[in-house]
């Protein structure tokens, strides 16, 4: 037989060697290393991922916070917890609806703050909101899912400017005071000084176009409308402009001719100022009277309709002297300008202080007032009807004021230099803002 072969081979590496060779070490390694570094980079994902979720819920707190505050400055105070959840879910927010003042869900709200410098302020409003995280790399350490809060608080603050109104119910208890019906309207400021629940009433749709300042409420019905601002109720009394304006003295009777019709034309002046026609003044058919700048003493009767002109326009008072009412309308037009200085100034037609407080002083059927000053009767009924309108800068002041039937009021003229004083009220202007 011949000798056998036997296989062997080379061993590429000694046992020296191989324990020198550190190729494959190098992968275990990194592969460790790189799931502990996964680890830690989606660990660090997460962490940061519950910042983000901190800041989100914080400005779902910040806007929950504005809302109430804000539903509140507007009267609302039984939307605020439906606001604030409304503005937190637009932030994000998706836990329960809003409990107020007893933490019964993850939102609630505090009037006042439970904390914090607003702690007994009425007007601040606190938003306090949680929410769980769920959990993912952090779940090799525990097992209990992190929960984050958020607060803010809210202030409402109120500055007021001074504005101000054409038309003046100076009565203190009345109802409707100042009433408006039947597609009247008043283009400027209201204010009624009455403290009943319709101390300013509009029906049939009446509207009012710059805001209201009334001491009661007021009421509206039948598509009446309410513009602009302020539109304020539970208001401190207008102060009355002209309060210190007095009945002058009497002079002697003048015989001047105060009646007339059919087209004639009436001039009359104001001897030292003042003129009385015990008479009164009846008018009527087209008759034309041309007032010289003074004080106009009219007793026992006002009768000017059927297109009578009135211009008085260098500085006129007339002043209805009597319990009587006057008799103003189809197309009567009144051109008068009050004087801009001395006893009168500002004050275009004026009623007895001890006038019958019953009595209604009616401008009626078209009756046209351009009037710059006050027509001002603060112890009778002032009355617009039948499209009877105003113009330029023309104040209605009286015990009520009343309009109906297309009347409008609109003092659409300014006021500076002509002596008319301001029926001042007070804008509100309301700012939200957060504090904490």
């Amino acid at each position: 037989m011949g000798a056998r072969k036997i296989l062997s081979w080379k061993l590429p590496l000694s046992g020296a060697r191989l324990r020198r060779d550190e190729r494959g070490v190098v992968a275990i390694v990194v592969a460790l290393s790189m799931t502990v570094l996964i680890g830690l980079v989606g660990l660090g994902i997460e962490v940061a991922g519950w910042y983000v979720a901190k800041r989100k819920l914080q400005a779902a707190a910040d806007s929950a916070a504005i809302a109430a505050a804000s539903e509140n400055a507007k009267g609302n105070s039984a939307a605020v917890t439906g606001a604030a959840y409304i503005e937190a879910q637009r932030q994000g927010y998706q836990g329960a609806t809003c409990s107020y003042m007893a933490q019964t869900s993850d939102c609630t709200v505090y009037s006042p703050p439970t904390s914090g410098g607003y702690t007994g302020d009425d007007t601040a409003f606190e938003v306090v909101l949680t929410e769980s995280l769920s959990l993912a790399f952090t779940s090799v350490f525990t097992d209990q899912p992190p929960v984050i809060g958020a607060r803010a608080v809210a202030h409402a603050e109120t500055t007021e400017t001074p504005g101000t109104a054409c038309v003046l119910g100076l009565d203190t208890d009345d109802n409707n005071s100042v009433f408006l019906d039947n597609n009247a309207g008043i283009r400027c400021g209201v204010a009624s000084n009455s403290d009943s629940a319709s101390s300013l009433r509009l029906d049939n749709n009446a509207f009012v176009e710059n805001g209201y300042t009334v001491v009661g409420a007021i009421s509206l019905g039948n598509n009446a409308t309410v513009d602009g601002s302020p539109q304020k109720a539970g208001a401190d009394p207008v102060a009355d402009p002209y309060a210190d304006v007095a009945m002058p003295a009497l002079p002697s009777c003048t015989d001047q001719d105060g009646a007339g019709k059919n087209n004639v034309t009436r001039n009359f002046t104001a001897p030292g100022g003042y003129v009385r026609f015990c008479d009164g003044w009846s008018f009527e058919n087209n008759a034309v009277l041309n007032l010289a700048a003074g004080v106009y003493i009219i007793e026992s009767q006002l009768h000017l309709k059927n297109n009578v002109t009135v211009n008085a326009t260098g500085g006129v008072t007339i002043i209805v002297k009597g319990d009587y009412a006057i008799d103003l309308k189809n197309n009567a037009v009144l051109n008068i300008t009050a004087p801009t200085s001395g006893d009168y100034a500002g004050v275009a037609i004026m009623g007895d202080r001890d006038g019958t407080s019953s009595v209604t002083q009616l401008f009626d059927n078209n009756a046209v007032l351009h009037v710059t000053g006050a027509v001002y009767f603060p112890n009778q009924i002032v009355m617009l009807e039948n499209n009877a309108t105003t113009g330029y800068c023309t104040q209605l002041i009286g015990r009520n004021v009343r309009l109906s039937n297309n009347a409008v009021v609109d003092n659409d003229e300014p006021c500076d230099g002509t002596g008319v004083r301001p029926i001042t009220v007070g804008t509100e202007e309301i700012r939200i803002r957060l504090v904490e």
